[in-house]
């Protein structure tokens, strides 16, 4: 490999081991799961739903850039900084939980999920009802399919994706 070029995901394994880690996260864990490159865009085209809100949002072009595509940058900027695992909400009131890929000491990805609500949390409403031009009461509807996720589903999460990696960077 040049030196000039960062390693990427597809070169730490191919698409099928990724693609693999995320069923397995959506097996285990009620979460959308995914996996990204350094810049937070997905590496697979998968999509498993945990909730019916979240196809929603990403299926509004004002909902993804105004939610999804932030967190993104945030933990993408979070991640290259400090390396570490990461769970916060995003602007909606989500839970997204990410763990770094590091292979010879280079981020080169992250992969974990998001689309769930910690227990004291809500989901903002009236934020998404004005992002993705629908009415309050149908992105309610659409909320009430969120999951909960406490601190310790998060921490096994955490410590499952953190194995997982491990094996695959090896």
């Amino acid at each position: 490999m040049r030196e000039d070029i960062a390693m990427n995901m597809l070169d730490v394994a191919p698409m099928e081991t990724w693609k693999q880690l995320e069923k397995e996260i959506g097996e285990n864990f009620s979460i959308n799961p995914g996996v990204y490159d350094t810049e937070h865009k997905r590496v697979t085209d998968g999509a498993d739903w945990c909730n019916k809100l979240c196809p929603a949002l990403r299926s509004s072009a004002k909902g993804i850039g105004a939610v999804c595509a932030v967190a993104g940058q945030n933990f993408a900027a979070a991640l290259k900084k400090d390396l570490k695992p990461r769970a916060d909400e995003c602007d909606a009131g989500l839970v997204k939980v990410v763990v770094p890929v590091i292979k010879d000491g280079e981020l080169v990805g992250a992969a974990g999920g998001c689309g769930c609500i910690a227990p004291e949390g809500e989901v903002d409403c009236f934020f998404l009802h004005k992002v993705m031009d629908v009415s309050e009461e149908e992105v309610g509807e659409l909320a009430a399919s969120v999951p909960v996720v406490t601190r310790e589903d998060v921490d096994r999460l955490v410590a499952f994706v953190e194995k997982k990696i491990a094996e695959i960077v090896g």
